[in-house]
């Protein structure tokens, strides 16, 4: 989207990648252009690709070029960041099997003149896109629009239609035959006369992926009395905003309305009886204020759609915090980069509901987030000019690999049979869905509970993803009942293996079944473990007489459920 001329002298726009699997083929395309550099990634790795200008759009029309188009052959997550003299901002790029057809608009407004404005950007099918208005006039293709006013457009595969109001564009409504990807912010965003400005944007999610839970931590840096959440309805809904226990706000809202909700030094819960989306503004600072900070928008993710680790990013030269939130119900245990962080979580906030928060420095480069227990978290930085390196532990190194910069994968032994593109929600409802409509599975009825054979060659985080998700957990082999069991009903399965829940933490070295049993009873093969340090988890091989070997978790092989 456009960047207002107003001090933005030196606009870049970037797309940073990040390996999450071994050996990732990625390739990045400006569309209409001859812009293409393939990478190969391996886990943990990153890299920033500068992009041409031209595929920054001006004015208020569509277009056949400047689409970026970046396809792997394995997981990834993708974050776009356009600098400014002025500041940044930046949002993670979504895969397309999260896509959708039905979007509602959210704008910040500025006190400096400047567009509003959002993008669809089309995929690889000619697509029908209805765009109807809220706030008006537009001169579109040559075409006036009027407040409520819609029009229709043919967008031509990896064309995009990008649209701009001197005003606010919230409430305004995309509605397309196809999936798409809608963009929206500002190309100016300032609060208040004083305050600081910037280019702000984000990524929205479509309607389908919404949800009806929220939790909104505030940030540690003062003057947060400007900042706001924005809660945006497709249909009538009540929503209620809670500070702790106590009621802050109980309203209804209809089609296309936004409330406009203060989060001062408070954190905030939000209810809804039906799925909405909710995105934080963050006004900056006014520009007396020691510490320096720009505005930007986010997105505040569903309750339900954390995601089991995220990837966070912090650019040079800048002081970048992230805030972190969890549910609570047992200790908590952070690792940024495989290494364990000793800090102090916060549950008063958020006490009724089991969640906890906490806020940590963290240094520049691209940082690889996860709890050790297994749980879901939700992670948002900010970035300040001027230094806010308090007390807090500081997380991460300067290094270009959030896994180390050696990798202990090897290319030649990880499969390319079942490909899919994914970014940092991979674990969100969506991407499972389309996990499980490509997985098949066998029901064999056990001594004790059912277990399920999935023949389907996964990964083993995506095969434990989908035995959570369809069932239990991985089948965990406490005794040797259970592995009788095992062996027994899988005993005509002609495979090179089949995936188990035991796992090899990868900090501290021990052994542990996904499900929480205790390691009591093992069965490990004639030499086996082979290679504790690179093979962290385990199969049960059909051609040694049913007993464990350790194996790359990367390789893609069945797996039992129970």
């Amino acid at each position: 989207m456009e960047v207002s001329s107003l001090g933005t002298f030196n606009t870049q726009l970037d797309i940073i990648l990040h390996g999450l699997e071994c050996c990732t083929q990625v390739n990045v395309m400006v569309i209409g252009t001859y812009f293409s550099q393939t990478y190969t990634l391996q886990k943990g790795e990153m890299v920033n690709v500068t992009m041409p200008t031209n595929t920054i759009l001006s004015g208020t029309s569509t277009f056949t070029a400047g689409t970026i188009l970046v396809t792997s052959d394995k997981n990834i997550c993708v974050i776009s960041r356009v600098s400014a003299n002025n500041g940044f901002d930046s949002s993670y790029v979504y895969p397309t099997d999260i896509l959708g057809k039905q979007y509602y608009i959210l704008t910040p407004t500025s006190a400096i003149p400047g567009f509003a404005q959002f993008a669809v950007v089309n995929l690889n099918t000619t697509t029908s896109l209805t765009v109807t208005l809220k706030n008006g006039p537009i001169m579109f293709n040559g075409s006036y629009m009027s407040a409520g006013s819609s029009v229709t457009v043919n967008l031509a595969p990896y064309g995009c239609a990008q649209f701009q109001l001197d005003g606010d564009l919230s409430g305004s409504t995309v509605s397309a035959n196809q999936p798409v990807a809608v963009l929206s912010g500002h190309q100016i965003t300032q609060k208040y006369p004083l305050y600081n400005y910037g280019y702000t944007y984000e990524q929205l999610i479509p309607t389908s992926v919404w949800g009806s839970s929220f939790l909104v931590p505030p940030l540690s840096i003062s003057q947060r009395k400007n900042d706001t959440v924005e809660v945006i309805a497709a249909e009538k809904t009540r929503v209620r905003v809670y500070n702790k226990s106590f009621l802050l706000i109980d309203v209804n809202l209809a089609q296309g309305e936004v409330l406009q909700q203060s989060v001062s030094t408070y954190g905030l819960r939000i209810y809804t009886d039906h799925d909405v989306m909710v995105i934080y503004l963050c006004a900056g600072t006014s520009t007396s204020a020691n510490l320096s900070l720009q505005p930007y928008m986010s997105m505040v993710i569903p309750t339900d759609m954390f995601p089991l680790s995220q990837v966070v990013n912090a650019p040079p030269g800048l002081s970048t915090r992230f805030l972190m939130m969890t549910y609570s119900d047992k200790p908590i245990i952070v690792a940024v980069d495989g290494v364990q962080l000793n800090v102090t979580w916060d549950n008063n906030l958020f006490m009724d509901w089991k969640y906890s928060w906490v806020e940590i420095s963290i240094n520049e480069g691209s940082h690889y987030i996860e709890l050790l227990a297994d749980e879901n978290i939700w992670v948002m930085t900010y970035s300040i000019y001027g230094n806010m390196m308090n007390s807090s532990q500081i997380a991460g190194n300067n290094s270009l690999s959030f896994f180390g910069i050696h990798s202990d994968c090897s290319c030649g032994l990880i499969s390319t049979n079942y490909i899919t593109m994914s970014s940092v929600f991979t674990t969100s409802k969506t991407s499972i869905s389309k996990l499980i409509s490509n997985v098949t599975s066998t029901t064999v009825p056990g001594d004790q509970d059912d277990i399920h054979l999935v023949m389907t060659p996964l990964s083993w985080w995506d095969a434990l993803h989908y035995c959570r998700h369809n069932y239990s957990d991985l089948l965990s082999i406490p005794n040797s009942k259970t592995q009788e069991l095992a062996a027994r009903v899988s005993r005509n399965i002609t495979a090179q293996g089949l995936w188990i829940g035991l796992r090899r933490h990868q900090v501290w070295g021990y052994l542990y079944w996904t499900d929480g049993e205790a390691v009591n009873y093992i069965n490990w093969g004639d030499g086996e473990p082979s290679d504790p340090v690179s093979d962290m988890c385990t199969i049960m091989s059909q051609t040694n007489n049913f007993t464990w070997n350790d194996a790359c978790c990367d390789t893609k092989l069945g797996f039992i459920c129970y």
